[in-house]
């Protein structure tokens, strides 16, 4: 019985997802700026203009799947913090 438990509990997958507020400004293609923190975040394919947006960066991980989500809705991949 315990050994049938175990076995959900190690199919359950585990996303550890943050969430941190940002404002985020466009400073090249793929490159935009937190001004609160100064972070640069290198994203992929993005082409939403932003300046001084309010937007939500959701953060798994170095090699999780990362997203910028800006207050127009849409969300972009993040790859790299810098």
């Amino acid at each position: 019985m315990l050994f049938g438990a175990f076995l959900i509990a190690a199919a359950v997958p585990l996303h550890a997802f943050e969430y941190y507020r940002v404002t985020v400004s466009r400073i090249d293609k793929d490159l935009y700026r937190d001004h609160d923190s100064k972070t640069l975040i290198e994203t992929r394919y993005c082409y939403e203009y932003a300046n001084r947006d309010n937007a939500i960066l959701r953060w798994e991980g170095r090699y999780g799947t990362n997203k910028l989500i800006f207050s127009s809705d849409r969300v972009c991949d993040v790859i790299a913090l810098r």
